[in-house]
């Protein structure tokens, strides 16, 4: 990467971490952990299971439970989560033997909301150990152990119905990959089509799912409007998909001339033309593109590109048709949805 690129790319994750922020009072109501469309049973469900407790400042007011230990000998559950742990099935046996299932270094791949969420799935020890190679190493977090989980991924097995792909991120800090509601709509595009799930971390994972006939390809992740991010907060260019990934090009010409591209993710379609403007004298070597929509979709040609022009979770899907896929995103009674293709 050249330094006006690396400049570039520094001052667009910038530019859209103070949008983010300064956005974060009128996105919070449409998550899924405040939304007020949510029956009394989803708000007692993510008031219990959404790991809130787990962010830093929560914990440091809580009593540790002193009996599950990592490989630092630190405790793994708060007083809380050690409860809501035991409400889900846990024992400290079905613990232990989850906190043994470790990764390369010896660290457990498990955190304590992993295994409650893991258990919350009907998980057990046995399905967690398939993820271990024959050298006793886990090459997958706990996290995405209880996603596969969650979500069924297995092998694959192409029918003779239409094919889809559905990207999900390695990560999601707000639950908005893991509400009822996007469960719901994954379970949906399953019943209708041959369904690939696959979670993602980098871009090499990304263009390796590219690599398909699908006719519909759903890429999840956390997102602003120059880059998609499915591991948020894990520095590195190939961790995530920006303006600057020219190579997509190659990978989207491939996809059946009827596809379509569903960018699953928050702004990646949101107007920038005006912060643009302010940006350019800081950014020496700007991207051709004003967002990433705009960029998938002139690589797209005239396969169909969604997108959403501001923040959005599955709470605003109205999906319209299944084949071709459309859907529209509504929000607060406004039409959000970026269209581009057919």
């Amino acid at each position: 990467m050249g330094i006006s690129r690396l400049f570039g790319t520094l001052a667009l994750t910038l530019l859209g971490y103070v949008g983010a922020e300064a956005q974060s009072f009128s996105w919070y109501p449409d998550n899924v952990f405040f939304r007020s469309e949510q029956t009394d049973e989803d708000k007692k469900y993510n008031l219990m299971y959404f790991p809130i407790l787990s962010l830093p400042g929560f914990h440091s007011f809580q009593k540790y439970e002193q009996g599950l230990v990592n490989k630092s000998l630190q405790p793994v559950f708060s007083h809380w989560s050690y409860k809501v742990f035991l409400d889900k099935g846990g024992t400290d046996e079905i613990g232990k033997r989850l906190l043994s299932i470790v990764d390369s270094d010896g660290r457990s791949v498990f955190t304590d909301w992993d295994m409650i969420n893991f258990l919350k799935v009907e998980g057990d020890v046995s399905y967690a150990r398939n993820f271990v190679d024959s050298t006793g190493v886990c090459n997958v977090s706990g996290y995405e152990i209880y996603r596969h989980k969650q979500l069924g991924i297995g092998d694959f097995v192409d029918t003779d119905v239409l094919n889809a792909v559905f990207l999900m991120p390695g990560s999601d800090h707000n639950g908005v990959f893991e509400s009822r509601k996007m469960l719901q709509f994954h379970v949906a595009v399953d019943s209708v089509y041959d369904l690939d799930t696959r979670v993602w971390h980098d871009e090499t994972e990304l263009y390796d799912a590219l690599d398909t006939d699908a006719k519909l390809v759903i890429i999840g992740a956390h997102s602003l409007f120059s880059s998609m991010n499915p591991m948020k907060g894990k520095p590195g260019e190939n961790n995530r998909l920006d303006l600057y990934d020219t190579e997509l090009e190659q990978y989207i010409s491939k996809l059946p001339s009827d596809a379509v591209i569903f960018l699953l993710g928050c702004e990646t379609a949101k107007d920038t033309t005006v912060v643009y403007k302010q940006m350019y004298p800081i950014i020496f070597d700007p991207p051709e593109d004003d967002n990433l929509a705009q960029m998938v979709s002139r690589y797209a040609g005239r396969r169909r590109v969604i997108a959403a022009k501001e923040g959005v979770s599955a709470y605003h899907f109205n999906v319209t048709n299944w084949y071709p896929f459309d859907i529209q995103l509504i929000k607060e009674g406004r039409d959000i949805t970026y269209k581009t293709g057919f």
